[in-house]
């Protein structure tokens, strides 16, 4: 019907660069980073947490995975 909708959402630009998206090539090409974020949270504790896919067992994109370690003793 011509109409766009936009839904409100948030969004934490340091741990959205864990994978790149390269779509000037068909289909497109997805790599991830290997990098390791350290989160501080609420409480004042730690945690480490590590993208490792972003497909599930059936090769389905959109299902993250995902390595931590909490609490984390800096």
């Amino acid at each position: 019907s011509g109409k766009l909708v936009y839904q409100k959402t948030y969004l934490n630009n340091v741990l959205s660069h864990w994978m790149t998206l390269d779509t000037s090539i068909m289909p497109p090409s997805y790599t991830t980073s290997d990098r390791v974020y350290i989160l501080k949270l609420k409480d004042d504790t730690y945690a480490a947490i590590k993208f490792t896919d972003y497909m599930n067992a059936a090769g389905t994109k959109g299902y993250i995975s995902f390595d931590y370690i909490y609490p984390l003793s800096l």
